[in-house]
């Protein structure tokens, strides 16, 4: 991660416990250094969803609330406390691994996803002809379709899984 995502003065704290509101956790956070806004999630009964954010005027006072009150235990429960972050920037990360390199896919979805293109971008065409001493000789070829305003899109899972292999292409039969 580079330098400016590790200043972050939002914090995200999640595992509290229902009877959590914005005063308590204010309670905890103020400690840190002066805080910007606090909101507990709420339902529609007014109990906390058991997640929160934390906004604190300084970078620094929002590392160390996380040094600090990560893994820490709240009323019998221990609560996580990180870095707030976008929805789209959290999806990314978990799609990644430990070495930070984008995961691959799985072996199953690989391989399903790989028929379909091969189907719909080779289009393999078996062509039969007789020959004059009575014997079939049978031609594949391949080609590739216009599509008209079909582009195939497919949902990829990225498990973990290695990439499958490549289809070994079917021999000239004679």
């Amino acid at each position: 991660m580079g330098a400016r995502v590790m200043e972050f003065p939002n914090v995200y704290i999640k595992n509290l416990r229902e009877d959590m509101d914005d005063k308590k956790l204010k309670e905890l956070f103020s400690k840190f250094g002066p805080t910007l806004s606090i909101c507990v999630m709420i339902d529609e009964s007014g109990k906390s969803k058991g997640f929160g954010f934390v906004s604190l005027e300084r970078h620094e006072d929002a590392k160390r609330a996380v040094d600090e009150m990560n893994r820490k235990q709240l009323n019998g429960k221990q609560v996580y406390v990180g870095r707030a972050q976008k929805k789209g920037e959290r999806q990314t990360e978990l799609k990644r691994n430990p070495s930070g390199q984008a995961k691959p896919y799985s072996l199953v979805l690989g391989r399903r996803i790989k028929q379909r293109l091969w189907e719909a971008l080779f289009c393999p065409t078996l062509r039969e002809e007789v020959k004059p001493d009575g014997q079939f000789d049978v031609t594949e070829s391949f080609s590739t379709p216009i599509f008209n305003s079909f582009v195939p899109h497919f949902e990829v899972d990225m498990s973990g899984e290695p990439m499958p292999e490549q289809p070994k292409k079917k021999s000239r039969r004679h």
